[in-house]
């Protein structure tokens, strides 16, 4: 998974399949809602690869600790896929820090 969706020579962002947003995004490009907010429910593939993301996370053994790091690596290969996996570490790192 790192491999393939690290580098993006088209821009075709296809790992932002794997995220699904947990706040909505602002966009100017989306017009007739509430500020410009999106909201609309992310396809069910979406859904189940965000799970595989974040559930995979959640219980990682440490002999696969480097690997999934390089995967998400690979996953944040664009602006917006960045945020989300900043936003999963960041939820993660708080709730583990307690």
């Amino acid at each position: 998974i790192a491999e393939l969706y690290r580098k993006d020579p088209f821009n075709l962002e296809l790992a932002h399949e794997y995220w699904c947003p947990s706040e909505p995004l602002q966009t100017s490009t989306i017009m007739g809602s509430y500020l410009g907010v999106a909201h609309q429910r992310p396809p069910q593939r979406q859904v189940v690869l965000s799970k595989f993301v974040r559930q995979m996370g959640d219980l990682l053994p440490s002999t696969i600790y480097i690997p999934y790091l390089k995967m998400l690596r690979g996953l944040a290969s664009g602006p917006q896929c960045a945020h989300y996996c900043f936003s999963l570490l960041k939820v993660n790192g708080s709730s583990h820090g307690k």
